[in-house]
């Protein structure tokens, strides 16, 4: 039964974008839909299009509220105003999200002068902070939980460089061309002397990562999810289990 655990976290959590996208964007620019055929259309993936009205009946179903639709997310911290859908797995993603969160100030070696330009030690300390603040999270998932222990330490080792990336970007959403680490050093995108290297990494991680999640205007609720599907890949699961005696 293990086995179907990610694959039945990795569906939900993208069921939820599929319906929660279309429900924003018919909010934001208020369209009314009718439907043609009695308000019974089969609503999934494959046939998203074929009624719009029976799609939005059945985000209205799933919980989502029109007053929740925010006409403009705050640009300055994404993360404080989005609004907690009624949904258990989301909720206890974002229950995870929120202890680990108040375990940063116990793990976290603040620099005295915050946001001033990182060292190689910053570096290797915050990442080994964010993979401690990585396991917390994950040991709070009743999903990750129920998994072998053998199982989760290999999704945690895959998992783990996708992590650190995916936190510092997400932390840099309110700032341009820089990565602000845990411990609340930068890393700007030209490499100054001494860590050139490390540099050329934050650059890459500035285009691919931070700047389309600004473009996106990505609150917590999404990125949470984003980071729950590639925990649970289910490709590493099953290739876990295929290797199991």
């Amino acid at each position: 039964m293990t086995a179907y655990i990610p694959a039945v976290v990795f569906n939900c959590i993208h069921e939820y974008f599929f319906f929660s996208g279309f429900f924003r964007r018919t909010v934001r620019k208020r369209h009314a839909y009718t439907c043609r055929f009695n308000r019974n259309c089969v609503v999934d993936k494959a046939q998203r299009n074929t009624c719009r009205s029976c799609r939005f009946d059945e985000c209205m179903r799933r919980g989502m509220k029109k007053e929740a639709v925010q006409s403009e997310r705050d640009r300055i911290r994404p993360t404080s105003s989005c609004t907690i859908p009624d949904d258990p797995l989301l909720d206890a993603l974002l229950s995870a999200e929120a202890i680990v969160r108040q375990l940063r100030s116990s793990v976290i070696t603040r620099t005295v002068d915050a946001r001033r330009q990182a060292t190689a030690g910053d570096v290797t300390d915050s990442m080994n902070q964010q993979l401690t603040l990585m396991v917390e999270w994950a040991k709070h998932l009743r999903e990750f939980q129920r998994l072998p222990l053998t199982a989760q330490v290999a999704l945690l080792r895959h998992f783990s460089a996708q992590h650190l990336v995916m936190c510092a970007a997400f932390r840099s959403i309110h700032l341009n061309d820089v990565i602000y680490l845990t411990n609340e050093t930068c890393l700007p995108r030209e490499p100054p002397l001494g860590v050139p290297d490390v540099n050329r990494v934050a650059a890459r991680i500035v285009d691919h990562l931070t700047t389309p999640m600004r473009k996106l205007q990505m609150n917590e609720i999404e990125y949470v999810a984003l980071k729950a599907i590639a925990l649970f890949d289910p490709r590493e699961f099953t290739k876990i289990f295929s290797c199991r005696p």
